[in-house]
């Protein structure tokens, strides 16, 4: 369910977002890109998906890359299919967690970026910008 991003991972804006799809452009571009996975839509938008990753997938992912990545700690940032668009880039509009350290606070920061989504400054932002 959590996704690696790599130069063979499909840029499909609706499955894993406007954010990762430029990551994976620069990826294909031959450029230098931090170590990145994403989760993909469906599963931020299905309920039990969301279950499953928030009990299971995320300590998984966790105990997996503390072991690959010692003593790392990571970034998770918030993203939507109606990000980086032509129209409205949504730069600055949603969350990002810097400094997660732990699989709690791994939990926590996708919680809180998954809230983002409904903020007030997301909200207006698409309502203006996204037809």
């Amino acid at each position: 369910m959590i996704i690696r991003l790599t130069t063979t991972t499909t840029p499909d804006i609706e499955h894993i977002g406007g954010k990762a799809c430029g990551l994976v452009r620069l990826l294909d571009a031959g450029l230098e890109v931090p170590h990145t996975w994403v989760i993909p839509a469906s599963a931020s938008l299905d309920p039990a998906a969301r279950t499953d990753l928030l009990d299971r997938e995320l300590t998984r992912w966790w105990n997996r890359t503390q072991r690959a990545f010692p003593g790392s700690t990571w970034a998770v940032r918030s993203s939507a299919v109606a990000e980086d668009l032509a129209e409205a880039s949504f730069a600055g509009v949603y969350e990002t967690v810097l400094g997660v350290d732990s699989a709690a606070a791994l939990r926590a920061a996708v919680l809180r970026c998954w809230q983002a989504l409904h903020a007030n400054r997301a909200v207006t932002y698409h309502d203006n910008n996204v037809t």
